[in-house]
């Protein structure tokens, strides 16, 4: 072949190049803009499991569906049932959204159960209570945002100044004594009103009895030893059930609601149960309390708001970046105020929220937010965590504990 003969050819095999080439990328860019006009045109809902243990869940449900079709009227939320305590794994069928307790942040998010989220992802996270912010990481990640937090905290009525200076549940003892009763009733202004009748809540009493007993924090990787029970932690709870009776401790009764009637001197409990009491709190000192007979070192469980990983592995980009902006808008300071407040002329849910402007805008209209504050605010809080295994542990604990209880 001459040399003019092998340029026609070159030259030919050229364009044949270039047109391939061409085609090729039409077709990638068509297929691109496929992608992204049936993503756009997709028709989204989005499923939400709220925490059930609330004053009014049916507020919350209200509440963050008018502020979400303030943002995306087009994207409808479906609220399903979903209870993390009865549940230790997320599935497909479940929420998209979920609300659980971090009691098993580090079960769900050690199995991949949870969407990773960009540190970026929650916006004004200065906001949030500092001791919340770094105790709801798993590994150094971010896998959800806190709502809401809660502990067992410890009720008098103004003007008792026995109760002034109690702190732990022996100088509490030392005053209230064993309620011996005659009969399973309880009586006005006498002995301690606690919920004691729950399995799950008892256990979590027990660890939180171990930590004031040691004096140091943990977060439970490792949960301690079921057969060797702490003595020590054990004598508290023990405490708690003599002030409170013997026949009384182990019945399901609305303890808030009876202490507001005047039963009981003191009241262990959480803030939210304030909406049961049906009395004035500026009646009402509150504050932490120790298990042990030593300085209490306050534990707080805390709501956090997920995405499903298992239904965020199927989402289209577009819907996981909105199960994400709903984890935000569900955590935010005006969504978690305005449902604390009761909505549109409700009832004051006396929740505490994990963000430290909600108190602020709370405490101008509820003057115990500013005691509530205090407390949220308070050197030492730490976040109620457990290992990897919480959910067989707290079954296991349920069987083992009451052998060891008064009950």
């Amino acid at each position: 072949m001459n040399l003019k003969n092998k340029k026609k050819v070159a030259a030919l095999l050229s364009t044949v190049l270039v047109i391939f080439i061409l085609s090729a990328c039409t077709s990638a860019s068509t297929a691109s803009n496929e992608y992204t006009t049936l993503e756009a045109n997709e028709n989204i809902s989005l499923s939400v499991a709220l925490f059930p243990y609330v004053p009014d869940v049916n507020l919350f449900k209200t509440v963050i569906s008018e502020e979400w079709e303030k943002a995306h009227p087009d994207v409808e939320l479906k609220f399903l049932d979903w209870n993390c305590y009865d549940n230790k794994t997320l599935t497909q069928d479940d929420a998209d959204v979920v609300t659980f307790d971090a009691l098993y942040l580090t079960e769900y998010a050690s199995t991949g159960q949870l969407l990773e989220l960009d540190s970026s992802a929650i916006s004004q996270q200065e906001d949030i209570l500092e001791f919340v912010r770094e105790g709801v990481k798993y590994d150094g990640k971010t896998y959800g945002a806190a709502q809401m937090i809660c502990a067992n905290l410890f009720f008098y009525r103004e003007g008792d100044t026995e109760l002034a200076n109690v702190y732990n549940v022996d100088e509490l003892y030392d005053i209230l004594g064993e309620n011996i009763l005659d009969e399973p009733n309880p009586k006005e202004g006498q002995g301690l009103a606690v919920d004691l009748s729950s399995g799950t809540g008892n256990v979590c009493f027990y660890l939180d009895a171990i930590i004031d007993a040691k004096s140091v924090y943990t977060d439970f990787a490792e949960l301690p030893d079921l057969q060797h029970i702490n003595e020590k932690a054990v004598e508290g709870l023990n405490q708690m059930i003599l002030m409170e009776g013997r026949a009384l401790s182990s019945k399901e009764l609305n303890w808030a609601k009876l202490f507001g009637q005047g039963i009981g001197k003191a009241y262990i409990g959480y803030s939210e149960t304030m909406a049961d009491m049906n009395m004035d709190p500026s009646q009402l000192h509150v504050g932490t309390l120790s298990l042990a007979d030593r300085e209490d070192i306050p534990l707080f469980y805390v709501d956090i708001v997920a995405v499903n990983n298992s239904r965020a592995k199927k989402m289209s980009s577009r819907k996981r970046e909105l199960a994400i902006e709903l984890v935000e808008l569900m955590t935010s300071k005006d969504t978690m105020t305005k449902i604390i407040s009761g909505g549109d002329g409700g009832a004051c849910q006396y929740i505490l929220p994990a963000r430290t402007g909600c108190y602020d805008t709370l405490e101008t209209n509820f003057p115990i937010y500013t005691q509530l504050k205090a407390i949220a605010g308070q050197d030492g809080n730490h976040v109620f965590r457990m290992g990897a295994n919480a959910h067989d542990y707290i079954d296991e604990a349920k069987k083992v504990l009451p052998h060891y209880l008064l009950q």
